[in-house]
């Protein structure tokens, strides 16, 4: 060759000249497999090779099969050996060359067929093209990756490619941190190892099995999502090639690497996770595993937000426990899958999409729990030979039988409608027991979490509870000194969604289970000294919940069940706390006693009767007066009166015992305070006496509470402006009432509180007058006596409250109307000159007033009336008649008025002597014209004029 030579001529005389050929291979030689000696080139007879047509159009040549790879792999050898050259470029330009001839051809060489893609990627190219994929160019790593994918398909023998590609591919994807920077080819490194790779080698993956394995974890870890879609796939595969016994050693860092994916944002990928789990969780995982990673982790795929998500994880969650069929098959054991020691792990989970807020996923979680509970009782009631698992983890009752779990279970029809959506009707006996059987296992956890301070956490394990009260049942007796603390703290969250299914909870829990099986629990809850008002007010919310299914499924309790029940409310620390949450729902709770007990109720009528007092005088009033009416018809009475002549005064005598240390708010007066209210006119006339002696040592005892006092005379108050009830404080008790009740409460002490009270006590007085509770003559001798004007006139001098003075000046009117004409002349001079002094008050409202009371002093007048009194009495009003103010001006018109029906000649004249001096003289005219001297006011007008 000249020196002067370029290298295509070089190669062109090379291809010219005459190569040795190869002796011609024997039939039915052994073809290359995936042995040590790689290097051997005992290649399988190959197959006919067809023309290949060049993209010119032109046919070329076949290959001859005799020494055809040979012949191929020499025209190609020089690109072959770029591969491995120093400089990037070289490599790139020559895998990309490689690519091409190898897969299209190109003008001079045709596509290999696979043959020789076989000789070549087991022999020549393939640690070059292996090598490539750590290639710092990132072109080169590309080309080498999709020459690969495309070839491997097409080759049948894979055994020494894989050998070389697992470590290769482990190396670049299996460290930490991971080598590959670039997502596009991580993708394209997983779905070769997840397709053509794990196709081709079979049944043999199990010896790249650790490889493999952490190829799989970065890529369930990496960041890029259809990464983790891929990696997810070709755990699938993996699980459908390899048996459980290789890929069992291996689930706990898969698991790990496929929980911690299963939290991406794309909901795909999270499907994707869940159908990676199933694959793994088939295989068979460990309870230990399931229990530590599965299980929480699913438990946020149960809530996600996807409909598709929550509906792949329920489904795949009762797949593990054995529910994908009616019956356990020996293949569901076959990879170590023990759905028994699953169950209390995963159980939890599954029970969450009982209480789905898509109906359609609450529907189908409930027909897989109960093909799971059917399975897992066949599980259960195998030998111990024939199951798989660590018994030690299956916390279990084994000796709970079908009959035990139904025996006290209520009738369908009625607890249907408590368990709500989406049952419609009782679960199997099946599913109860396996609930029942998992309780003791579950159920701590559970609690606990009830117990969380998130309140995302609290509202699933809330769920769950319920769901396991409407699975579990009865079976949930035995555990319900654990559940009455949990529940009764998570009753009273702010959170409505918890508070709410909690309710719910417990309206289950009390169709289910009888008040023996609860009372004693509940009230050793309410009554300990560990647990503050707001505690007990939740242990009240529960009871009531419990009385109020019960009322609805349970026929009446025993007797001595009401009695203990009664008795606990009654305790001290609950009825006599003030806590007003707590009253709140001890009327709740007595209410529903009363409805659960129904006729029971009359052997403790009385005690009850007491509770409902005080709870009424402590301001539960509608609560607490509704129950009142349903113990009044559960005793057979007629209305809550009826209960007052029952146990009235026996009450009465109770709640007085201590009333020499009665302070506002004390039981024992806001149990005397209801008994007032909610007593007929008949009860309180009989024990007037008795009600008399304690108002009387309230109101006139100045150095009691003066709140205590207040509150009695708002108590007589409200009694009085009841036209029945005030009946019993008039007629023959009248006088009483005004000389040791009303008047006393007048008497005038320093201090803005002393005033209070005198205001309302002036106000009761100013209820009793005005209902006609005393007659005039009565009314007329205490008058008489001295001891009613002295202290009204001084409540018409109050100083601290106008509204005292108003009140005053109606009671002064009552006064009059009531005594009328027994209304003698002396005090009639001593009553005018007191009114005529709020004709000069600072408020009008007062003189507005006192005009109301002097036109009633006007009524009591005779027609024969002293003219020289009636002087005295009409002059300082005439005054007023030119009152700035109209309304006073019209006020006092209105008395003058009233005055001239009577004395028209004094008024005449009266009005004439001021007339003059007034700047508005129409009101003066008006009354001229009402004493019949129109003539003489209009004569008057003209002699002015004309002046």
């Amino acid at each position: 060759m000249s020196g002067n030579s370029s290298v295509d001529d070089i190669w062109a005389q090379l291809k010219s000249s005459s190569v040795p050929k190869r002796p011609a291979r024997k039939k039915n030689v052994t073809p290359l497999s995936g042995s040590s000696d790689r290097r051997k080139d005992t290649l399988a007879n190959p197959a006919e090779v067809v023309p290949i047509e060049s993209k010119s159009g032109k046919t070329q040549a076949p290959i001859p099969p005799e020494g055809g790879v040979q012949e191929y792999i020499a025209v190609i050898q020089r690109d072959i050996n770029c591969l491995s050259d120093p400089d990037r470029s070289i490599r790139s330009r020559a895998i990309t060359k490689l690519s091409k001839k190898l897969l299209e051809g190109d003008g001079g060489t045709p596509p290999a067929n696979e043959e020789i893609l076989q000789a070549l990627f087991l022999g020549p190219m393939l640690h070059s093209t292996v090598n490539l994929l750590s290639d710092p160019a990132e072109k080169c790593r590309e080309a080498s990756l999709q020459l690969l994918t495309t070839v491997l398909p097409r080759i049948s023998e894979v055994g020494p490619l894989a050998a070389a590609i697992f470590p290769a591919i482990a190396n670049r994807m299996g460290k930490i941190p991971v080598q590959e920077g670039t997502e596009e080819l991580r993708l394209m490194l997983v779905k070769l190892v997840g397709g053509p790779l794990m196709e081709k080698v079979g049944s043999s993956l199990k010896g790249y099995v650790d490889e493999l394995a952490l190829h799989l974890c970065r890529a369930m870890e990496d960041p890029f999502h259809e990464v983790k879609k891929a990696g997810s796939s070709a755990i699938v595969k993996m699980c459908e090639l390899l048996p459980s016994e290789t890929v069992e050693p291996k689930s706990k860092e898969l698991v790990k690497s496929v929980m911690g994916a299963s939290g991406h944002q794309h909901s795909r990928v999270r499907v994707a996770c869940l159908q990676a789990l199933d694959a793994l969780v088939l295989k068979g995982v460990s309870a230990g595993v399931v229990a530590d990673i599965i299980g929480p982790g699913v438990e946020n795929l149960a809530v996600d937000q996807s409909k598709q998500v929550r509906k792949a994880c329920f489904e795949f969650l009762a797949g593990w426990m054995g529910g994908r069929g009616p019956a356990v098959g020996p293949e569901i054991l076959s990879g170590g899958v023990d759905p028994v020691g699953y169950a209390p792990h995963l159980m939890p989970v599954l029970l969450l999409g009982l209480t789905d807020d898509e109906v359609d996923i609450a529907e189908l979680c409930l027909e897989m729990i109960e093909e799971t509970g059917r399975a897992f009782c066949e599980m259960s009631d195998r030998p111990q030979s024939q199951t798989q698992g660590d018994s030690s983890a299956m916390d279990i009752e084994q000796e709970t039988t079908e009959a035990e779990v139904t025996s006290t279970t209520p009738s369908e029809a009625t607890l249907v409608d408590f368990l709500g959506v989406p049952f419609r009707r009782n679960p199997s006996a099946t599913t109860r027991r396996m609930i029942v059987s998992i309780i003791p296992g579950v159920l701590p956890g559970i609690l606990e979490s009830l117990k969380s301070w998130s309140n995302e956490g609290q509202r699933r394990a809330s769920r769950v509870v319920h769901s396991v009260a409407c699975l579990g049942q009865s079976g949930c007796e035995t555990h319900f000194e654990k559940i009455m603390p949990a529940i009764c703290g998570a009753v009273s969250e702010e959170d409505a969604q918890i508070a709410d299914r909690v309710i719910r909870t417990v309206h289950v829990l009390g169709a289910c289970i009888p008040v023996s099986g609860w009372l004693h629990l509940a009230l050793d809850f309410l009554l300990s000294p560990r647990n503050g008002p707001p505690q007990k007010a939740s242990g009240l919310v529960v009871v009531s919940g419990l009385l109020y299914a019960g009322a609805l499924v349970h026929g009446a309790p025993k007797l001595s069940e009401v009695q203990m029940l009664t008795d606990g409310l009654r305790k001290e620390e609950i009825r006599c706390c003030d806590h007003m949450g707590l009253k709140t729902q001890l009327a709740a709770v007595v209410t529903n006693l009363i409805r659960l007990a129904g006729p029971l109720c009359q052997s403790v009528s009385q005690a009850l009767y007491h509770l409902l007092l005080q709870l009424i005088g402590s301001g539960i009033d509608q609560t607490a007066s509704g129950a009142l009416s349903k113990l009044a018809e559960a005793c057979g009475l007629e209305n809550p009166h009826a209960l007052a002549e029952l146990h009235g005064r026996a009450i009465l005598t109770q709640c007085t015992q201590d009333r020499n240390a009665w302070v506002d708010g004390s039981p024992g007066f806001q149990v005397f305070s209801s008994l007032l209210r909610w007593s007929g006119p008949q009860c309180l006339e009989a024990m007037m006496p008795e009600i008399t002696q304690t108002l009387h040592e309230i109101i006139t005892d100045h150095e009691r509470d003066a709140a205590l006092r207040l509150i009695s005379l708002h108590l007589l108050d409200g009694i009085l402006e009841d036209p029945i009830s005030s009946t019993a404080f008039g007629s023959s008790h009248a006088k009483e009432t005004l000389q040791k009740l009303l008047l006393p409460s007048l008497v005038w002490r320093a201090g803005k509180t002393a005033a209070a009270i005198r205001f309302a006590g002036i106000t009761a007085l100013a209820t009793f007058l005005d209902g006609n509770s005393i007659d005039g003559p009565s009314l007329t001798e205490l008058l008489e006596t001295g001891e009613v004007l002295p202290l009204v006139f001084q409540m018409l001098e109050e100083d601290y409250y106008a509204d005292t003075r108003v009140s005053a000046c109606f009671v002064a009117t009552r006064i009059l109307q009531l005594a009328d004409r027994h209304l003698t002349n002396d005090l009639r001079r001593a009553i005018y000159p007191e009114l005529l002094k709020r004709l000069d008050d600072s408020s009008n409202r007062v003189r507005i007033a006192v005009c109301q009371t002097l036109q009633a002093f006007v009524h009591t007048l005779p027609q024969d009336y002293c003219e020289t009194n009636t002087g005295y009495f009409l002059a300082p009003m005439l005054i007023h008649m030119d009152d700035s103010e109209s309304e006073i001006q019209q006020a006092v018109c209105d008395v003058v008025l009233e005055l001239a029906k009577i004395r028209p000649g004094v008024v005449r004249k009266e009005v004439g002597k001021v007339m003059d001096r007034f700047r508005c003289k129409e009101y003066c005219e008006r009354v001229l014209v009402a004493c019949g001297g129109e003539e003489n006011a209009t004569g008057r007008q003209e002699s002015m004029v004309e002046g």
